[in-house]
């Protein structure tokens, strides 16, 4: 990493000391679980329901949150958990990327939920430790280079982090950056925080993505065609269809064989061009229909109903119109709009980019492992917890 991005994030974790022991009564901010009630800047406070001397309800379960942050004689200092070549990762880091998986601790026993908050951290802090040794080398590597790249990197990067906070302020209809930072707040979060974990994530991404896939853009079709081969089943088709339906009610008619004959009739004039679902439509206006809508029910056999109708709509081609089939109310016209056939999918260009993109998925994460182990063999990492 540059000396002069080193120093500001020394001068940072200076400033954050001295503004904590500055303060006397520092407000303790425990993230709430997804879930919980959060108050969005800007919006009424939701009202607390009046409270009664016994409830007839369930309680409900207790509200997992992280443990609050350490105190220190009644003082918030910067705790650092771990240093990559020298570069901190603070707890607030690792507070921020727990988060979003404070769900998995949900109706565990309190000694599970140590357990597996404490295995959380370890997988959480591996993955920030892995994003500094990255940018480590990509810094060392960028500073190479014209500056212009490494500029155009962060300009992306910022970019990344805008498109993300404006997702945010629309999702949950905040006005300003000051209410975001505010919302955040509520989860142990700071904007600054979330902004430059975004942009580091970023352009380790960038990075790795940049070292890995120029290796993997050439995938044999033999090593193609030997995947197809050898994995029948992920490759199987069920039989499936889409399918319209009519149904004329029978009770409708003075006798089953009037039903029958306006069934033929219908049919007839569907031959002739009529589209389907407006006379669906029709039919249904005019009390003769009784189905709400023309499409039909499953798609995959033994999903048809009424099971009546299964191999009369399986027997019919894309496109083609079928009936009157009757059953016990009345009579059933049909209509096949799209239809898959068992067996395998064709070995097309679609299925060897499928196939293509899997393999360079598999060789993507074992080339990312093998880098990132050879860049943490050459990287001093202290773990202080």
């Amino acid at each position: 990493m540059p000396p002069t991005l080193r120093g500001l994030l020394v001068l940072a974790l200076l400033c954050a000391v001295w503004s904590c022991r500055s303060s006397r009564n520092p407000r303790l901010v425990t993230p709430p679980l997804p879930g919980q009630k959060i108050q969005v800047p800007g919006q009424p406070v939701p009202s607390a329901a009046p409270s009664a001397a016994r409830s007839q309800k369930p309680e409900p379960p207790p509200i997992v949150t992280l443990p609050p942050p350490t105190l220190t004689d009644g003082e918030v200092v910067v705790k650092v958990i771990a240093y990559v070549n020298n570069v901190p990762i603070f707890e607030s880091e690792l507070r921020e990327k727990l988060i979003p998986r404070l769900r998995e601790l949900e109706g565990l026993s309190d000694s599970e939920r140590e357990r597996k908050l404490k295995q959380l951290r370890q997988e959480e802090l591996e993955k920030l430790i892995e994003r500094e040794v990255i940018l480590d080398v990509a810094f060392a590597r960028l500073k190479q280079l014209p500056a212009r790249i490494l500029e155009d990197l962060q300009k992306e990067a910022n970019r990344e982090f805008e498109r993300r906070a404006k997702q945010m302020k629309e999702e949950y209809k905040l006005k300003s950056d000051e209410q975001l930072n505010d919302f955040l707040g509520q989860m142990g979060m700071t904007l600054a925080g979330f902004r430059r974990s975004l942009e580091r994530e970023f352009i380790a991404v960038e990075f790795m993505r940049n070292l890995i896939f120029p290796k993997l853009q050439h995938i044999p079709l033999s090593e193609i065609r030997s995947y197809y081969d050898s994995r029948p089943d992920e490759f199987a088709v069920q039989d499936r269809v889409k399918w319209l339906d009519i149904f004329i009610d029978a009770s409708r008619f003075s006798s089953r064989g009037e039903a029958r004959q306006f069934a033929e009739q219908s049919l007839q004039t569907l031959r002739q061009g009529k589209d389907f679902a407006q006379m669906a439509q029709e039919l249904q206006q005019a009390g003769y229909n009784i189905l709400l809508g023309p499409e039909g029910v499953g798609e995959k056999p033994g999903e048809i109903r009424p099971a009546d109708l299964q191999t009369a709509v399986f027997a019919l081609e894309p496109g083609q119109i079928g009936g009157p089939v009757e059953v016990p109310g009345g009579f059933h016209l049909i209509k096949v709009v799209e239809r898959t056939y068992a067996g395998r999918k064709p070995f097309d260009s679609q299925v060897q980019d499928e196939i293509r993109n899997k393999i360079m998925g598999v060789l993507a994460n074992k080339e990312y492992r093998r880098l990132i182990d050879e860049m943490k063999a050459k990287a001093l990492i202290q773990r202080l917890e």
